[in-house]
């Protein structure tokens, strides 16, 4: 399961938070400019949307490719993108314990 939402180390970047066998893992996702987005070296891509996509197809470094991601209403979603609202900003110090709680809420 992952989630995508915004860094809480700097705020044009977004982060991505992985949950697989059982262990949290947080990347950064590096938005340089409009259109190049990135986790650590590479490889570049036009948009956040084509990012995911292609960690979707393969892990490229990542633990294991992503599978399902999970929306505000902690439900898991099979689609392989989901659209982010500007109005989940207002949401980000709460939304930074999101994924933990709902998987401490499965695994329990």
């Amino acid at each position: 399961m992952f989630v995508v939402r915004y860094s809480s180390k700097n705020l044009k970047n977004y982060a991505l938070t992985l949950y697989n066998d059982k262990e949290i893992f947080n990347f950064e996702i590096i938005h340089l400019n409009e259109t190049t987005f990135y986790i650590d070296d590479g490889p570049y891509f036009d948009s956040l949307e084509h990012l995911i996509d292609h960690y979707y197809r393969i892990s490229d470094g990542l633990p294991t490719p992503l599978t399902c991601s999970i929306n505000q209403f902690n439900e898991i979603v099979q689609n392989r993108v989901q659209p982010l609202r500007t109005s989940d900003i207002n949401k980000k110090i709460k939304g930074k314990y999101y994924l933990v709680n709902f998987i401490t809420e499965i695994i329990f």
